[in-house]
């Protein structure tokens, strides 16, 4: 599988062969819609997904407002929250290979 942390530069081609099935984990933080650049992000990481659960891939999106988590950077692993943080992704990890 792949979790791709406030994830960047993704392809916008349909996703190869032999995905389906993959699991896919996409976390973005907070403060999405407060420059040009980090909407665009947000926008390209949701095509992204929408594109590889078209293929077959099982795609989960936190947006991390929409958890309930407010205030992270887009460096999840330097804010004071980086274990919380790092605790859902393991647990999505372990949910996804079971």
């Amino acid at each position: 599988g792949v979790v791709a942390i406030e994830g960047s530069g993704f392809p916008e081609s349909p996703p190869p062969p032999g995905l389906s099935g993959m699991p896919f984990l996409f976390v973005m933080g907070d403060y999405l819609e407060q420059t040009a650049l980090w909407r665009g992000l947000s926008a390209a990481t949701t095509a992204a997904g929408e594109r590889l659960a078209a293929g077959g891939a099982r795609v989960t999106d936190w947006r991390l407002p929409a958890l309930g988590i407010y205030g992270n950077s887009h460096m999840p692993m330097m804010d004071d929250n980086s274990d919380d943080i790092a605790a859902r992704v393991i647990g999505w990890i372990e949910s996804a290979t079971a």
